[in-house]
């Protein structure tokens, strides 16, 4: 009974690996993957995407684009939960699909970067694929990356994806060119370098996607660690945080400075709160100067201008599923904060003083009219991330759940009323109930239309 088992279970991996092979393309039908090494990118805009085949195990493969600058710090990011980078100038559209022959039974969408105006500071986009759910890539009976110019039907290049060794990995790189007339010219390297464990780019920083960074900029320092630095973050932006299992706690710091005719007295000064929802939005409490120390966070204690607290997101209670980082002037001197406060921002640092991400929100009055005082300021939102989909009206997931290992960070900069968390509460769980796109303008249609040299984008 044991050798007839034996040889079933045999018989039946033969029949898998020949199906395997029969739906993976033959040499002389793909590009060799030496024609996209160095290819240089003149136009305008490119799309990046990845097409694969199903196998037995149904494998979502998510594609991610990372911006590095010539300092080597990841800066920006567009992913499954981040579709807008950068004032729209990278953009994930997962419903775009690349109008080729070669493109395969599912598509992760298309990553569009108009690369002619990316900030100075993009020196580097990294492009990631990792397998978000159902199973391993190399689960995956056939993989390629396509590269568009201009527009969905424009093939500019196109390789197969080589049996990945890991479940995330960088396939590509596109890098500005370095000195001279045309420095400003971008180029494009396929890459092969997958990491041992992990399902996300914050997994393999170091050292897969470090190293991929490295080769791209020759000027960084050999040894040189590459960390998230997430400065440039528009509202509505999404910015993922560390593992709770390489982390083990988090600074988060809300500030702002006060206009010199303003004037304070000791009492007065700025009141940070960590407000902790439910999955039905319910408020489970809240750490601030009134509570010092609750669902795994602690407070720093008070300040003039400036509070901070400590927050241990593996100690975070499972049934927290959002948690609001919100500042109140609480002194009644104050009728409006707005009319008081300058250059307000927030920032998360790890435990070895990275600086994580810093947002600066634009926020005034108006946003606020006709809702009474305005003495608050919602920095931004701390979302559980669903393990398997991404967080969105589009897709019909409107909670932002539990569940999932992963948190992230939402930049908002919406003002509020009252002078404490608990007199704002309506207008928090107001904003819990909205999905994360809500904030986040995301082009309806990226197709790019020859306007005498202009380029146009319908949204």
């Amino acid at each position: 009974g044991g050798v007839a088992t034996a040889a079933a279970a045999t018989a039946d991996a033969a029949q898998r690996l020949a199906r395997k092979e029969e739906r993976r393309p033959t040499r002389t039908n793909s590009p060799r993957p030496q024609a996209v090494k160095g290819m240089q990118l003149c136009k305008e805009r490119y799309g990046v995407s990845v097409s694969w085949d199903r196998g037995d195990v149904d494998v979502r493969v998510g594609l991610q684009a990372l911006v590095a600058d010539a300092r080597g710090r990841i800066i920006a990011a567009v992913h499954e939960h981040n579709p807008v980078a950068l004032q729209s100038l990278l953009v994930h559209r997962p419903t775009d699909r690349p109008a080729l022959d070669a493109v395969r039974g599912e598509c992760s969408g298309i990553i569009w970067a108009t690369l002619s105006n990316l900030p100075e500071q993009a020196a580097v986009l990294v492009f990631v694929i990792c397998s978000l759910s159902g199973g391993k890539l190399a689960e995956v009976a056939d993989c390629g990356l396509h590269v568009v110019e201009e527009h969905k039907g424009h093939e500019a290049a196109h390789f197969i994806l080589e049996e990945p060794t890991g479940d995330a990995g960088v396939v590509a790189i596109m890098r500005r060119g370095g000195g001279g007339p045309d420095s400003q010219i971008w180029s494009l390297t396929r890459s092969n370098e997958f990491a041992k464990s992990g399902r996300h780019f914050m997994d393999i920083i170091e050292p897969t996607v470090g190293k991929a960074i490295r080769e791209a900029i020759p000027s960084l320092p050999k040894k040189q660690k590459i960390s998230a630095t997430f400065n440039m973050l528009d509202q509505g932006s999404i910015a993922c945080l560390p593992h709770p299992s390489s982390v083990k706690w988090l600074f988060i710091g809300l500030s702002w400075d006060l206009e010199p005719t303003a004037g304070h007295d000791g009492g007065d000064g700025l009141a940070v709160s960590a407000v902790f929802f439910d999955k039905q939005g319910q408020a489970l409490g809240a750490v601030g100067p009134g509570a010092a120390e609750a669902f795994g966070a602690r407070h720093g204690g008070k300040g003039l201008l400036g509070q901070g607290l400590f927050l241990d997101i593996a100690a975070v209670p499972q049934a927290a599923s959002q948690v609001f980082l919100v500042g109140h002037l609480p002194s009644s001197r104050f009728a409006k904060a707005f009319d008081h406060l300058q250059r307000p921002h927030c920032c998360v640092v790890d435990p070895l003083g990275t600086e994580l991400l810093r947002y600066a929100p634009a926020v005034s009055s108006q946003e606020a009219a006709g809702k009474g005082p305005e003495r608050g300021l919602l920095a931004g939102r701390f979302i559980r991330l669903e393990s398997a989909a991404p967080v969105s009206a589009r897709s019909g997931n409107r909670g932002s759940g539990g569940g999932g290992g992963r948190w992230a960070f939402q930049a908002l900069g919406l003002a509020c009323t009252g002078r404490s968390w608990e007199e704002s509460l309506t207008e928090l769980q107001a904003t819990f109930h909205k999905p994360l796109d809500a904030f986040q303008q995301l082009p309806s249609d990226i197709e790019m239309l020859s306007t005498g040299g202009h380029c146009v984008v319908s949204l």
